[in-house]
Parts: C-alpha cells; sequence; structure tokens
C-alpha cells in the first residue's frame, strides 16, 4: 500500500505551486488592464486634442 503520507504532502505541495502560479497570473492581468487603461486614456486625449483642430 502506498505511503499516505507522501502522497498527501507532494498533492499539498502541487497545490500550493500552483496557488502562487494563480496568484502571479492574477497580478499580471490587473496590470495588463492597467496598462489597457492608460492606453485608453492617452488616446482618448489624443482624440479630444484633435477632435478640436
Amino acid at each position: 500500500m502506498p505511503n499516505i503520507d507522501k502522497i498527501v504532502k507532494a498533492l499539498l505541495h502541487e497545490m500550493t505551486e500552483s496557488r502562487e502560479v494563480m496568484k502571479t497570473g492574477i497580478r499580471n492581468q490587473e496590470l495588463i488592464i492597467q496598462q489597457n487603461q492608460q492606453i485608453i486614456d492617452t488616446l482618448a486625449k489624443i482624440h479630444e486634442t484633435v477632435k478640436e483642430d
């Protein structure tokens, strides 16, 4: 019979690593959203400037 303790520890380790990867992914998504918002804001300013001319 396999050693249940080793299996549980291995699964716990894998899930902990997976959680960290997901956190990094979420942080990266938040950065992309912020960057996209900055681009949108800049384009809106450019549009207003061009529209006024």
